[in-house]
């Protein structure tokens, strides 16, 4: 072949190698990474702000409640999604120990299948927590288990959204998003301190009435897209007996949420935020019994309710108010019936999670 045949042919060649070069990098800026993300119905709040910070980092989302249309055979649907998908989120929670059954661990059992098959070098299966609760462990085969993957605490949020970020590789994380919570608060904050106080506590004696419960950390942010704002707050008893009891609750770390559009300024008009936790005791359950101070054994199967409501408005760093407490069951429970009632006080730091 001659010098100028083989100059024709090479740049033929190379012709072709750069049209498929071109076709293959506008295709790559189309493909966006994608999350699927497993969870409980009763965390879609928390789980849908993470959905609207994880697009907005340019990171695609796969939720069961927004994807799954009326006909679709779910399981096949939710199976392929799994195994497609850039990453699977494995959200983990107070709410997802306490329920009986959930596909969310079929779901888990599915992605443990599937990271089998994975290079180890590669982050796929990430396990996140939302509050204090421990993440039941799975064994995943090759002498590892599920403990064994690096889980990301959401309890911190800025420090748990920037982990999480960075594990579906996003090299420069943008947590905040959204509108301000009120006139110079960012959409985003962490709560730092706090107390709620307990001014009424019916049936319980003399020691745990004016009880000041610290709140250690949490944190506030809103979700425009289903346009509330959602509050995650841990607490600690100075009695054990009582922080048993509200960690039973699931009281010693929750989600509230408010439908108000910011939070309030003005005393005279306040923010609304609640939180409510079904709960059934079962008989034989050891249970904390503030009345006498022990703890005393469930003699059946109880259905309850632990409802809270709190109130309040921002004064400088703080958001204060006044909170109370029912329990509804379906049986009689004498003085616990009665709210409890009392104030609290929470500090949060204003800065911007950038």
């Amino acid at each position: 072949m001659s010098g100028g045949s083989l100059g024709g042919w090479w740049g033929k060649v190379m012709g072709v190698v750069s049209g498929a070069i071109s076709v293959i990098g506008e295709r790559g800026k189309m493909i966006k990474k994608r999350a699927f993300i497993s969870y409980v119905k009763e965390d879609y709040s928390a789980v849908h702000l993470i959905k609207a910070i994880l697009e907005e980092n340019g990171i695609s989302v796969w939720l069961d409640k927004e994807q799954l249309i009326p006909g679709t055979r779910w399981k096949t649907a939710l199976e392929d999604a799994i195994r497609n998908g850039s990453f699977f989120i494995s959200v983990h929670s107070k709410n997802r120990t306490v329920r009986e059954s959930t596909y969310a661990n079929e779901e888990l059992v599915v992605a443990i299948d599937e990271v089998r098959k994975r290079p180890q070098s590669k982050s796929w299966l990430i396990p996140v927590k939302l509050d204090e609760e421990d993440i039941e462990d799975r064994t995943i085969g090759g002498g590892e288990k599920y403990s064994d993957l690096q889980h990301c605490n959401l309890a911190s949020w800025e420090d748990g959204m920037r982990s999480l970020l960075t594990s579906l590789g996003v090299s420069e994380p943008k947590l905040f998003v959204g509108e301000p919570l009120a006139e110079g608060i960012p959409s985003e904050v962490d709560i730092i301190a706090g107390s709620l106080t307990y001014d009424e506590m019916p049936g319980a004696p003399a020691l745990f009435q004016g009880m000041r419960v610290s709140i250690e950390r949490g944190w506030c942010a809103r979700d425009s897209g289903l346009g509330k704002i959602v509050a995650y707050i841990e607490t600690l008893s100075p009695l054990p007996l009582m922080q048993r009891l509200q960690k039973r609750l699931g009281a010693s770390g929750f989600h509230a949420i408010s439908n108000a559009t910011h939070l309030s300024m003005d005393e005279n008009v306040l923010t609304h935020f609640t939180y409510q936790q079904p709960l059934i005791l079962r008989r034989g359950e050891e249970f904390p019994d503030l009345a006498t101070g022990t703890m005393i054994e469930v003699p059946m199967d109880i259905s309850l309710d632990y409802h809270l409501d709190a109130y309040g408005f921002v004064s400088g760093d703080c958001f204060k108010g006044s909170f109370s407490v029912r329990f509804l069951s379906d049986i009689p429970l004498g003085p616990a019936e009665k709210p409890q009632r009392g104030k609290f006080s929470i500090q949060f730091s204003t800065r911007p999670l950038l």
